[in-house]
């Protein structure tokens, strides 16, 4: 008894003294301590009690107060019927699709977690993972200035609001998701891990268009976005071009979303003609980093932005909700044009010059019925 009350006295002394940062673990068995160390899950259980570490603990989320190393994320499963059960306390920063059920699931369940889970091949695979974008009460500059390298006329600055959160997939939607979902891939480019291409708007989302009243519009019901909603009971779509941009500039204000460079500002495009872009090079794949070959990679290969969101710059191009066309000034919860006959796309590709890969550049497509092997999706879901 007073063995493990020495241990338990030990280890919390040590945690009051330093810090660690949410998410933060290690391998199999093991937990990070707060001096940043790997340490084994028997060490802790043996201190605390029975045994059940799941090995997938960080310091500030340990749950010290009833004897065992249970951790406190929250996690929430939703079926086709709405129907949830919670069992712990969260905060519900990532939502995780489980869809290794395949095309013939009557239902994917989702669950909510309080801190990013280590990003294994599994949310490349059975699994989609999305991130909480706290937008509610945030405004930022959409488009880009004059005077970035690049540059074009509809990219006009202006402010836009919003006035929910949402959630924005962590990777663009791979090959094996879709084809678990669908049955099928359509790309033309394969491999299980690198992001689904060659499918149009239509299939992917279809339906009417969102706005007049906002949310009253339907995806199609045959198309992946559709199923989806089905087989979960949420309203998942893809994003709009302002919550695209938001979520790839992560607070920087420059071309590309570096945040180690200029004071958490962002990187800037240095031309837009041929050639290497060292500004791009560890930020996405594109033209002139994909060894003459371009083709997209593996999602996740390149560096992250600030919220961690992978490939924002490049890989694919990213099909969005709204309609192109000219912005409209200062906007709240923008939903784009009510007609239109071409979609956003955004981020530009593997087959991109560096500036078509730009944070602020406003895209367009060849119409929503429009396939390319440089063009696929991520997907987002707005507050509930």
């Amino acid at each position: 008894m007073l063995k493990r009350l020495f241990l338990i006295i030990l280890y919390l002394s040590i945690s009051m003294l330093c810090s660690c940062s949410p998410g933060d673990v290690c391998g199999p068995e093991k937990i990070i301590d707060c001096n940043g160390d790997c340490i084994d899950e028997s060490d802790i259980d043996s201190a605390l009690g029975d045994g059940t570490c799941d090995g997938d603990l960080n310091c500030s989320e340990f749950n010290y107060d009833d004897g065992d190393c249970s951790d406190e994320t929250s996690t929430t499963t939703s079926t086709a019927t709405g129907t949830t059960t919670t069992t712990a306390a969260g905060d519900g920063d990532y939502l995780e699709i489980d869809v290794s059920g395949g095309p013939d699931a009557s239902s994917y369940p989702v669950t909510e977690l309080s801190s990013q889970p280590v990003l294994t091949d599994d949310y490349k695979t059975t699994k989609i993972l999305l991130r909480k974008i706290t937008s509610a009460g945030q405004t930022f500059t959409m488009g880009s200035p004059e005077d970035e390298t690049g540059h074009r006329d509809d990219e006009i600055q202006h402010q836009v609001t919003f006035t929910k959160d949402y959630y924005m997939g962590v990777f663009e939607i791979t090959q094996r998701q879709y084809e678990l979902v669908k049955g099928t891939t359509p790309s033309h480019h394969l491999d299980d891990m690198h992001p689904l291409e060659f499918l149009p708007w239509t299939a992917i989302r279809g339906g009417t268009w969102p706005g007049d009243p906002p949310g009253s519009g339907q995806p199609g019901s045959g198309g992946f976005i559709g199923t989806l909603r089905s087989k979960t009971g949420l309203d998942f779509d893809l994003p709009t071009e302002a919550q695209w941009e938001y979520a790839a500039r992560a607070t920087t204000i420059r071309a590309y979303n570096d945040y180690t460079k200029n004071g958490g500002e962002g990187s800037d495009c240095l031309h837009t003609g041929t050639g290497t872009d060292v500004n791009l090079d560890p930020l996405g794949r594109y033209k002139y980093n994909s060894d003459g070959s371009s083709q997209h990679t593996v999602v996740g290969s390149y560096q992250a932005n600030l919220w961690g969101l992978y490939d924002m710059h490049g890989n694919v191009w990213e099909w969005c909700l709204d309609w192109y066309g000219s912005y409209g000034g200062d906007e709240t919860d923008p939903l784009g044009p009510s007609t239109g006959s071409a979609p956003v796309m955004r981020g530009g590709s593997a087959n991109s010059n560096a500036s078509y890969c730009r944070l602020g550049l406003h895209g367009f497509s060849d119409g929503p019925y429009y396939i390319y092997s440089a063009l696929g999706f991520r997907l987002c879901l707005p507050n509930q």
